[in-house]
């Protein structure tokens, strides 16, 4: 077992690793190819890779509030539903239209 800061890291870690390695490898790739093809050029040299830098974290800032919002949404009707407030029936399709 591999040790990362005094701790062991377990086979269940090791898998959870080598899971977000490949979906990393996959969706970088699948990114660059998608990039590419609707800008064409050289990355690096043709692109304000700054600007860009930029304008993708205030999308993902956008995008991470509002996957708290509705993160939020589907854990409070399961909350509701765990107190008797709704049914699971409700709270179900509640979280399920909250994370579409």
């Amino acid at each position: 077992m591999a040790v990362v800061n005094d701790k062991e890291m377990s086979e269940e870690h090791e898998r959870h690793l080598h899971y977000i390695k490949e979906r990393i490898s996959h969706l970088l790739t699948a990114r660059y190819r998608q990039g590419q093809a609707q800008h064409g050029g050289r990355l690096w040299e043709d692109r304000n890779v700054f600007s860009d830098a930029l304008e993708e974290v205030v999308d993902l800032v956008s995008y991470m509030i509002t996957l708290e919002t509705k993160l939020e949404s589907a854990r409070a009707a399961l909350n509701s539903a765990h107190e008797g407030l709704i049914t699971q029936e409700e709270a179900v399709a509640i979280a399920r239209k909250a994370l579409r």
